[in-house]
């Protein structure tokens, strides 16, 4: 446990508990469950805001607490994870926490692939999965394993994901072909070139030498949101 995250548990008094008397007297949204559940610690939910709420705001938890921006990631990935095993198969929560990982620099490539795939593992139709190759298939090309992200793109047919899907396979193609995707300066025409990818599907995380990689934020997502339930 980090210095912030031991600060959080053993000195900070939580004015929001309902041991202290407190209460919700409105939210946007209570459809899916109870208002109440958002300030209870025995909620999924209560974790996950919390964990958005540091993520949100770093800048000001490094500042008031005197602590770094990594221990701040910590610190929310940490309250993630408990939200997450209190409700293992909430997949929002699970996209939720995979997403936070775009925001760390450089991307902790391991982390973030077990991440999406676990929310694979607990999407609930085609269009879930679907977005999950994408997110697979954006930290695999970032990685270098190009076969694998191709095979993952490959499997995304949804029209909704088209033009992501394609930024994406013209960032493997350039990835692939650093040189010969270059068009020489004393050439006026532009020539495609084929290039021959096999489609291998592999269903185990294939663990990379190193757990930081910088990915491009040309397509960054956008952070995760407070939830009103």
């Amino acid at each position: 446990m980090n210095d912030l995250a031991k600060l959080w548990a053993n000195t900070l008094i939580d004015l929001a508990s309902p041991m202290l008397g407190s209460e919700v007297v409105y939210a946007t949204d209570d459809f899916f469950a109870a208002k109440e559940r958002l300030i209870d610690p025995a909620e999924p939910v209560y974790y996950q805001n919390f964990a958005t709420t540091v993520y949100l705001f770093r800048k000001d938890a490094e500042e008031f607490y005197g602590i770094t921006e990594k221990q701040v990631f910590d610190t929310a990935l940490e309250l993630y994870r408990k939200a997450i095993r209190l409700d293992p198969d909430d997949f929002s929560l699970a996209t939720d926490y995979a997403q936070s990982y775009y925001g760390i620099k450089p991307l902790r490539t391991n982390d973030a692939l077990v991440a999406w795939t676990n929310a694979l593992q607990i999407a609930r139709d085609d269009n879930e999965r679907e977005g999950v190759f994408i997110h697979l298939a954006r930290i695999k090309i970032a990685a270098g394993y190009f076969a694998e992200a191709k095979a993952q793109l490959d499997a995304v047919t949804n029209t909704a994901f088209g033009d992501i899907k394609k930024r994406l396979e013209r960032n493997l193609a350039e990835r692939e072909n650093p040189t010969t995707n270059k068009t020489p300066v004393n050439v006026s025409t532009r020539v495609a070139v084929a290039t021959n990818i096999p489609a291998v599907v592999q269903a185990n995380i294939v663990i990379a030498a190193t757990n930081e990689v910088d990915v491009p934020t040309d397509f960054m997502v956008s952070p995760p949101a407070l939830r009103g339930q």
